[in-house]
Order: C-alpha cells, then structure tokens, then sequence
C-alpha cells in the first residue's frame, strides 16, 4: 500500500473535522465555544474567503498588530481591540424539548445503528458472527495455542486458517462437532506447519447484522441498564442541547453589534501554527511533505489554500471571539484569579492524563483556559439578562 493510500485508509473523514477552536485545545474549551459560536460564522467563506461574514471585520493588519498575542490583551487596552454593544435584554426564542422530539430523536438513533442480533431459526450463514468453543488436536492430541472459549469469527472473514470457516457453516446453535483442516506450509508455528488438525467445535450462538430495535439488547450495547434510562438520557442531552441553542441565539445577538478595530495578528497565526502541528507530525510520521499530506486529505486542495480557505477564517473567528469574552467580562468586573485558573489547570491535567502541569503548557496556554473559564462566567450574565420570547 503506497503512504498516500495508507492516509487515505486511515483518514476517510479527516476533512470532516472543524476548526473552529483549532485542535490542540482540551476538550472543554472546545465544548465552551462550541456554546457560544453564532450559528452563521464562517461557512461562506468556502465560497469568497475575501469577502467577510456578518460579525467578522477582515483588514489589513497595522504592523503594530503583530506583537499582539491574546497573553497581550488585558483590561488596560481590550476596548482597542473591540467594542462591544449591548448585550443586556436580549430577546430570544425559548427551545422546548417536547415527547415527540424525544421519540424522534430514538427513531432516528435507530435508524442510524446497526447491531449484531442472535439467530436462533437457522443453521449459520456466509457472513454471520459466530461464538465458538474449540479444542484443536494432532493425532487426538491437543496442541498448545489451539483452544479458546468465546471465540468471535466472522465466516467469511478469512481471519482463521483456510477451511476451519466454511465447515461451521451449515451448523445450528448447540451443536457439537469436528472439522478437519490443514495448517497452511508457511504457517509462523513450525510445529504445526503443514500438519492436519481435528478442531472440536461448539457453536454457541449466531449472530447477523440487523437493523436496531429499541430494546435491553440496544441500551446494553450502549452501557446502559434499561431502556428506562437510555430515554431519560436522550431527555438531558435534548435539554442541554435545547439550553446551548438559547445561548447561542444570544450570543450571536451580542456579536453581531460588536466593532472590532484591531485584530492581535500575533495571536491568529499562532494558533494556524498550533492547528496544523498535529498535520506535520502525521505527514513526518507517512514519510511524505506536508502540501502532499494536505491534498490528499483534502482531496486536491494545496497547503495554502487549506490555510486560506480553511483554518485562518476559524482562527480569527475565535481570536474574536476571545476579545467579546474579555470585554464583557473587564466590563462587568469577572475576573478569574490565578488560584481559580491553577486549580482548573490541575483538573484538566487530571482528567486528560497529561503527566503534569509543566508538560500540559507546552501545548496550551493559560490565558486560553482563563478565557474559557470567563466564557462560562458570561453566559450566565448574558442568560441572566436576556429575555425570553
């Protein structure tokens, strides 16, 4: 397989991710933005990527503007960056999670999975999943490596030796029998290598793939205990979901009236450099360049028109996205002290496993988490200020 395919195999939607808060942010920033972006961002900009969107202001950046990282914006000079216009009484449409959401929402769950059901009305197929007991022998004696308990084997998938799939067909639940095959002459075990071996086999159960039912099988398959629960999960996440499209209404609101003068340059490439670390890593990794890597998984787009067109809308948009969150928060005084910053640094290296504090600011930085943490502030002040339709 050549790399370009390897890519390929391994990376069938790698072109489906968004960068809307570029990838090496942790999770719950990502989760907090995710809240807050208008609903209309940047999408138009696949068209035309010189004509800007409502609420994003393209310019020629002031030289000035380079040394400007988000670690350079303070409370002291945020308002050079941005103007913010008002954000209190804004009105918004209430979302309600009604019981037919709830079984549309199953429905179309189902519709969507495919689960392994038991067959227990005919004799094992081409294509079905099999759980099988077998003992394997030379000369009536078992060898070492030939017994298993449990076994899964999809028939037809090759993945035992040649023969030993074929002779399970045709057999039903419960049975026990013998088959014979023979050890291919370049098999890895010297030992067995050529050998005919007799496998005593108890086919314990028949699975094929079929269309999901909302049943205990299906919730269990989720990690659930009961259907009872798996409904009232769909509820919260329907709710939450409900909760994230109220606030995102209002804060596409806010950032719609928002000015803003200067954008911190600085801070925009740094996180396109930030964005496309992991794309080098996994180019180095295939052994190829980096403009190769991109078009295959973008299916001909060049390095820089991925840049273009793709990551640098993303990054300015959060770069202002970070300047509203600043300003509202300078304007109502909320403030992250550095204990609450540290404390929530320390869960986030907990949670994701990184080995400490030290190596989680390698990839990350403070003042990200900090404004994360402000974003999560605001919402309740902007929520708590708007008004219901």
């Amino acid at each position: 397989m050549s790399k370009l395919k390897e890519i390929k195999s391994k990376h069938p939607g790698i072109f489906s991710i968004q960068f809307g808060v570029f990838a090496v942010l942790i999770i719950a920033c990502i989760v907090l933005f995710a809240i807050l972006r208008p609903s209309n961002d940047v999408d138009t900009w696949q068209d035309d990527p010189t004509e800007p969107t409502e609420g994003i202001t393209i310019h020629e950046p002031d030289p000035d503007d380079w040394e400007f990282t988000i670690d350079e914006v303070t409370n002291d000079n945020i308002f050079q960056f941005v103007t913010v216009g008002n954000y209190k009484g804004i009105a918004f449409d209430r979302v309600t999670v009604s019981d037919q959401d709830i079984e549309d929402f199953i429905a179309q769950h189902l519709s969507e999975g495919m689960m392994m059901i038991n067959v227990t009305d005919r004799a094992a197929l081409d294509g079905d999943l099999v759980i099988i007991d077998y003992i394997g022998s030379l000369d009536g004696i078992p060898f070492q490596g030939g017994t298993d308990h449990g076994a899964e084997l999809m028939l037809g998938s090759g993945s035992f030796i040649p023969g030993f799939e074929e002779q399970i067909i045709g057999h039903n639940v419960g049975d026990v029998f013998d088959i014979t095959v023979t050890f291919p002459e370049t098999y890895h075990a010297e030992q067995l290598a050529g050998q005919d071996a007799v496998f005593n086999i108890t086919l314990n159960a028949i699975r094929e793939e079929g269309a999901a039912e909302l049943n205990e099988d299906f919730v269990r398959e989720l990690g659930l205990e009961s259907v009872a629960e798996y409904r009232a999960l769909v509820r919260e996440r329907l709710e939450e979901e409900a909760k994230n499209n109220e606030r995102r209404q209002v804060f596409s609101e806010v950032f719609n009236t928002v000015v803003f003068h200067k954008i911190p340059v600085g801070e925009v490439e740094q996180r396109i450099a930030l964005t496309m670390d992991p794309f080098y890593h996994e180019a180095e990794s295939y052994g190829i360049e980096i403009d190769d890597f991109i078009r295959e998984i973008t299916q001909g787009m060049s390095y820089d028109e991925f840049i273009d067109y793709e990551v640098r809308p993303y990054a300015i948009n959060d770069v202002q996205m970070d300047l509203v969150i600043r300003a509202i928060a300078a304007k109502e005084g909320i403030v992250v002290t550095q204990s609450e910053l540290d404390e929530e640094i320390k869960s986030i290296v907990d949670e994701y496993g990184y080995e400490s504090v030290e190596q989680f600011l390698i990839y990350n930085s403070e003042t990200i988490v900090k404004v994360s943490m402000l974003a999560d502030r605001i919402i309740e002040v902007l929520m708590g200020n708007a008004v219901p339709r």
